[in-house]
């Protein structure tokens, strides 16, 4: 009942096909494409500049999480990625030296 309450109200003020249209992803050519991902590239650079130290360091931190869960959870084992394949990433990523941990 609720979606039908928003179509009417959208009715009021548009048709059919601009409903649609609404709802439906644009398509665009290969040269907008390539202009929205370098403004994509430009806008991530510049967010990654503004990071502190601190939050690079969080946001590997996270990551690195996600790639062990991701490992767990695919139980298969990789001569590639082993606990020491890891805990070498942690010790690069916290910027300690081995002997401090």
């Amino acid at each position: 009942m609720r979606i039908d309450k928003v179509y009417n109200k959208l009715k009021e003020e548009l048709s059919d096909e601009e409903i649609a249209e609404s709802y439906m992803i644009p398509e665009t050519d290969s040269i907008q494409e390539e202009e929205m991902q370098y403004e994509i590239k430009k806008y991530r650079e510049q967010r990654l500049d503004e990071m502190s130290k601190k939050e690079k360091m969080m946001s590997k931190l996270i990551e690195l999480k996600f790639l062990m869960e991701e490992y767990v959870k695919n139980e298969s084992f990789s001569f590639h990625k082993t606990f020491g394949t890891f805990l070498e990433e942690y010790i690069s990523v916290v910027e300690r030296p081995r002997k401090q941990i």
